[in-house]
């Protein structure tokens, strides 16, 4: 008799966890509106409308090499998000990416968007394409594609991705705790 590992997910009521939102901020150089929208997407945790015009000012009248300017979009992003606006958020994302396809942290940015939305699918593919990438932000990456593959009902992929996430980084709590909800179970086949 032959037997068959799955995964058996036991999600506890009002258990809900959210994506690992907009931490992948990008560095632009000195003393330039870019730089102040990045130090804005840094610690502005609410995403001020401040912030946000900081944002669009770098963009609309500082003359940016790609780089930067790709960068700026990114972080507007994040802001966006933070103040939950998803749409324009993504905006800003695919705006980065017109500039910069390989550029990870827009992709694990605008998954983690994706998932607010509630497109799963495209949010796999937009952390999986970070993943791909080697984004710096490893961790997050996969945590979040966990939460796009449970909200598609891949518990099998989701749980690889939560336990990856938490052996990279083991002081986070939220993949060990999204971990405790699975129970692996043997089945005869």
């Amino acid at each position: 008799m032959e037997s068959k590992i799955f995964l058996s997910v036991t999600l506890l009521i009002g258990t809900f966890f959210w994506p690992s939102t907009a931490k992948a901020q990008i560095v632009v150089g000195e003393n330039s509106k870019a730089r102040d929208c990045y130090m804005k997407a840094k610690l502005d945790e609410r995403g001020r409308r401040s912030s946000i015009k900081a944002c669009e000012r770098a963009l609309a009248y500082e003359p940016l090499d790609k780089k930067d300017r790709a960068a700026t979009q990114v972080n507007m992003g994040i802001l966006l998000m933070r103040r939950g606006n998803y749409e324009k958020s993504l905006m800003a994302y695919n705006g980065a990416l017109d500039i910069n396809q390989d550029l990870a942290e827009a992709h694990i940015n605008r998954g983690a968007c994706l998932i607010f939305l509630k497109r799963y699918d495209a949010a796999v593919s937009a952390l999986s394409r970070s993943i791909e990438l080697d984004t710096q932000h490893m961790p997050d990456a996969l945590f979040n594609r966990a939460i796009a593959y449970e909200s598609l009902g891949k518990s099998s992929l989701a749980y690889k991705d939560f336990k990856r996430a938490a052996e990279l980084r083991p002081d986070w709590v939220l993949p060990t705790r999204a971990l405790e909800n699975y129970q692996i179970v043997t089945k005869a086949k």
